[in-house]
């Protein structure tokens, strides 16, 4: 219960940021315009420094272990969430779109900021390697998954972004015992702590500027619910297995509940396709893990 309350507080905390977000946007202080500067602020300084910062953790340094699990808990939780799609979307003509909805979740705009609020860096580290084994696989298999096609420069290109970059450089930075110099790590953790209103105030102008009734009809709420739900229990309770740690299991647990991500929009948008429905599963998932986060940590913590 007492993890339940602490993980329903952070929810909250951050659905006020959202508002913020929303009102920002309703008020005209920050118009459209102002919605790239903001996100390219969060997505190429403030959540890599963040992520940076996750890597230069004492208990890292202290227990190498704890790297090899959260990179093979990472693999194991991506890739049986996206079998799980395979298996529940067999077929129509947008079940490329839905299975990239249902498969791949919002880990650096949710769960990040999140995981960082409950447990602080090492919640943010779990995340942390989460991303870096969920950026391979989103590059490589959302454009074959939406277009039946995918072009190995484009992979390259988009496999190694900054956040993955900045992931592997402060890997290779733990593996050689490199502790970085307060000097230069103070900076870091001031851009490091824009991540999550920046992160909230953007999906609140998100939704602020969408037409919510004409995103939302049955099917939609179907592949919502296997994102939020379905797919969310059966993950977490294959993991409650074999992960004996209560920080780390409840950190995937939370991983596994977050919404659908942002990509699977942008880049069917650009393939030309069906990224109404992306929208549709990106905010009704939204809005309704406010619920199914928290109810997600109590089941699995009581069970």
């Amino acid at each position: 219960m007492e993890m339940f309350l602490i993980t329903s507080k952070s929810i909250i905390q951050l659905f006020l940021l959202i508002l913020a977000g929303i009102l920002l946007y309703k008020l005209r202080i920050v118009k459209d315009e102002g919605l790239p500067t903001i996100n390219g602020i969060l997505l190429h300084a403030a959540l890599p420094a963040l992520l940076f910062r996750s890597f230069q953790m004492d208990i890292l340094f202290e227990n190498r272990s704890l790297l090899t699990e959260a990179l093979g808990l990472s693999l194991f939780y991506q890739l049986f969430t996206l079998l799980l799609c395979f298996i529940f979307i067999r077929k129509g003509d947008d079940k490329g779109i839905e299975r990239c909805s249902a498969a791949f979740t919002n880990n650096a705009f949710v769960a990040v900021p999140l995981l960082s609020s409950i447990f602080g860096d090492v919640g943010a580290f779990y995340a942390s390697a989460t991303n870096v084994i969920s950026s391979f696989l989103i590059w490589s298999l959302i454009p074959m998954m939406l277009t039946g096609r995918t072009s190995a420069k484009e992979f390259i290109k988009q496999v190694f972004n900054d956040k993955v970059i900045v992931c592997i450089f402060a890997l290779i930075l733990l593996l050689l015992n490199i502790r970085v110099p307060d000097m230069i790590m103070t900076p870091i953790g001031y851009l490091a702590n824009l991540t999550t209103p920046l992160a909230m105030i953007s999906i609140g102008m998100v939704i602020a500027a969408s037409d919510i009734k004409g995103l939302i009809n049955g099917r939609v709420m179907w592949i919502s619910f296997l994102r939020l739900i379905v797919t969310t229990f059966i993950v977490c309770f294959a993991l409650k297995l074999f992960v004996k740690d209560n920080v780390q299991f409840v950190s995937f647990c939370v991983l596994t509940a977050t919404p659908t991500g942002t990509l699977t929009t942008i880049l069917a948008e650009n393939a030309g396709i069906n990224s109404e429905k992306a929208s549709g599963i990106f905010l009704v998932t939204t809005i309704f893990c406010a619920v199914t986060i928290p109810l997600t940590v109590l089941i699995m913590t009581a069970v």
